[in-house]
C-alpha cells in the first residue's frame, strides 16, 4: 500500500497519539497538529490525503479549517474527516455545509475509521458529502 500522508488535528494530545498509532498501524504515515491554525499552515506547506479533525478546537474549529480547505482550488482533493463527541443531526449537517468528506462520533471505533480512511483514499477529488460512518 503507498504510504499517503494523514493529518491528525486534536487539542487533547492522548486522543492525538491514539489515532495515530491506530494509523499508522495501518501503514498510514500520519503527521498531528494540536490546533486548527497549525494544521492549517501545516496544510499550505504540505497538503495531505487527508484531514483528521476534531469539531471542537480552541481559535480555528475543524468546521472553519474544512471550509478554509474547501476554499482553495489547489486544496479540492484534500479529504476532511470531521470528528465530534457530539454527533447530533446539527453537527452533521454542520460537517456538511463546510465540505466534509466523512463525519465519525467519538470514541471512534478503529475498524471505522480504518474503513472512512481506506474510502476516501480510494477515490479522488471527494468532497462535500459527510458520511454517517
Amino acid at each position: 500500500m503507498p504510504r499517503r500522508t494523514i493529518l491528525v488535528v486534536d487539542d487533547d494530545s492522548k486522543t492525538l497519539r491514539l489515532v495515530r498509532h491506530q494509523l499508522e498501524a495501518r501503514g498510514y504515515s500520519v503527521s498531528t497538529a494540536l490546533s486548527g491554525e497549525k494544521a492549517w499552515a501545516r496544510i499550505l506547506r504540505s497538503p495531505p490525503a487527508v484531514v483528521l479533525t476534531d469539531l471542537h478546537l480552541r481559535g480555528m474549529d475543524g468546521l472553519e479549517l474544512a471550509a478554509r480547505i474547501r476554499a482553495e482550488e489547489s486544496l479540492r482533493r484534500v479529504a476532511v474527516v470531521l470528528v465530534s463527541g457530539n454527533s447530533s443531526r446539527e453537527d452533521r449537517k454542520k460537517a456538511r455545509a463546510a465540505g466534509c468528506d466523512a463525519f465519525l462520533a467519538k470514541p471512534v471505533e478503529s475498524r471505522r475509521l480504518g474503513r472512512t480512511i481506506a474510502r476516501l483514499l480510494g477515490r479522488s477529488g471527494a468532497q462535500g458529502r459527510a458520511s454517517q460512518d
